[in-house]
């Protein structure tokens, strides 16, 4: 019998891991400096001159001041102080994506067998969903963080133990620090102990608390006396509950829900992908890749919508609020409530949010709106197996990596191999 790494093949676990780190080297080598970018780089420029940590990180959408904490001013920063590069944080960043898929991978094997587990190994780690972000802006950093949540939430539903509770609240306290979307994580935490689906331990939770307020006490000493930091919301534009007001933002939140197990990727990997370095074929080859992207797009968009609405259709009542209690789930439905619990989460930061969501406020779901794909897989004898669908896919995101890099809004690949 072959090894095994997290129930799939060993070859196979290395195969792909290896590819998703040439596809990282790709984006690494070839990103277009950005605003987020520059922000980044400034504090982590500022950390290597005078060796000061700048306790607040990149402006907030809609007048939300600053986001709180100094991490990845030390993610960005430290890295450059050993090779000053940006490469070097790009380098930790993939890594950083990496302990998620290990995270990921540990807890999804005991729901689903090697087949279906080496369909979410290839749709997680090597789709541009993910891939692409090997890009230096607070989004990027958010997998690892939603990875811990579901690792210790799983650990946390069977016992009431320190370091799972410790990991869990630090979970929410690392993607405070990164970007607003940590509220899901936040309101999951609250419904999944509300509905007695994790078991705290009070020393771990208080321990991770003080921990977040330590590294967190600098930022709210300067809030105290830099407007700067502060929120504003002097847009008209932008209000709180504006989501619940319109409906509009929450029925989108859904539909980058479905996107996220299709290949209908956002406008700057999906439209705005440039074939100029092909010179005179750059039309002909454009108009086939056109082709190629929106026939798969629309394919798998259409199966995500199936596999979601048989997967909520058989969950009615773990995604109701309205039940109470311990004895209206079984533990072996733990992991479809989390995903009940995720959806509902994200509804609810939808209505409260004072802007519509785009695809990156919504990125920390990734792993979890995968799941309902998966299930259907698990539990359908569909005649596309999932071994066959992950092999495809490989090829498929392979190829896309490779031209994103190449040439898209935020990648210039082709610049240094041709110039």
């Amino acid at each position: 019998m072959s090894s095994q790494l997290f129930n799939v093949s060993s070859k196979k676990f290395i195969s792909v891991a290896l590819l998703g780190f040439a596809s990282a080297i790709l984006y690494a080598l070839s990103f277009k400096m950005h605003y987020d970018i520059a922000q980044m780089l400034d504090r982590a420029s500022h950390f290597l001159k005078t060796g000061e940590i700048i306790f607040h990180g990149n402006q907030s959408s809609a007048d939300m001041g600053k986001i709180p904490g100094g991490l990845l001013t030390v993610m960005v920063g430290f890295p450059m102080k050993l090779f000053n590069s940006p490469l070097s944080a790009l380098f930790v960043l993939a890594l950083w994506h990496f302990a998620a898929l290990l995270m990921l991978m540990d807890t999804l094997k005991s729901h689903f067998n090697s087949a279906v587990l080496f369909l979410f190994l290839v749709l997680y780690w090597l789709s541009p969903w993910r891939a692409s972000e090997i890009y230096l802006w607070n989004p990027s950093y958010l997998f690892l963080p939603m990875a811990m949540h579901l690792w210790s939430s799983q650990k946390m539903s069977v016992e009431k133990s320190f370091w799972p509770s410790f990991f869990h609240l630090l979970s929410i306290g690392l993607a405070f620090q990164m970007h607003n979307s940590s509220i899901i994580l936040a309101f999951i935490s609250a419904i999944l102990f509300y509905k007695g689906a994790i078991r705290i331990h009070w020393g771990g939770i208080l321990t991770s608390a003080f921990v977040i307020f330590a590294s967190l006490f600098p930022y709210l000493l300067e809030l105290l006396h830099n407007n700067q930091v502060r929120p504003k919301m002097e847009d008209e534009r932008y209000f709180l509950f504006r989501g619940l007001l319109y409906v509009f933002p929450m029925l989108k939140s859904i539909w980058y829900w479905i996107r996220f197990s299709g290949t209908i990727f956002p406008r700057h990997i999906l439209q705005n992908i440039d074939f100029q370095w092909l010179g005179s074929g750059a039309t002909i080859v454009g108009g086939i890749w056109s082709l190629v992207k929106y026939g798969v797009g629309i394919a798998t968009t259409l199966l995500s919508i199936y596999a979601n609405y048989r997967f909520f259709k058989g969950n009615k009542s773990l995604f109701s609020l309205t039940w109470k209690g311990r004895t209206l789930w079984r533990q072996d439905q733990w992991l479809e409530l989390y995903v009940c619990i995720a959806l509902t989460s994200m509804l609810i930061a939808a209505a409260i949010s004072p802007i519509d969501f785009i695809f990156w406020h919504l990125e920390i779901l990734y792993p979890v709106a995968l799941i309902p794909l998966l299930y259907f897989f698990q539990t359908h004898d569909w005649k596309i197996k999932p071994e066959r669908l992950a092999t495809g896919l490989i090829f498929y995101f392979s190829v896309y990596n490779l031209i994103c890099a190449l040439g898209s809004q935020k990648f210039e690949g082709a610049l240094l191999l041709f110039k």
